[in-house]
């Protein structure tokens, strides 16, 4: 699963869950801890800060989402109707192609 695809499944959870999971320190936050269970993310990367992990890749990816105004704004961060399908469709591509890993990261994600 790309890291794009993973972003965008702990994202989606993310946003639901509001309040500080939906920014980027909240997503970096919550991958990392994935990483550090599962040891099964590859090509998403963490800096340690004060109060947990940053990742320039999940920064990137909602840089890009602004840029491509498929977000209004970045902290909390606030999809377009157009970023809610891109990460819809997004869902739908890990769930297609890494039931498993999909699975996985859901079940994770049903826990914080």
């Amino acid at each position: 699963m790309n890291p794009e695809i993973v972003i965008s499944v702990v994202l989606t959870k993310s946003i639901q869950k509001g309040g500080n999971y939906a920014t980027v320190k909240g997503v970096s936050n919550i991958l990392k801890k994935i990483k550090d269970e599962f040891d099964d993310i590859e090509g998403i990367y963490f800096k340690r800060i004060p109060g947990g992990f940053y990742s320039d890749n999940v920064e990137e990816f909602v840089g890009h989402l602004l840029l491509w105004d498929f977000a209004k704004q970045d902290s909390p961060i606030i999809l377009t109707e157009e970023g809610e399908e891109l990460l819809r469709e997004n869902v739908a591509i890990a769930k297609k192609t890494d039931p498993q890993r999909y699975s996985m990261i859901e079940n994770y994600l049903t826990r914080i």
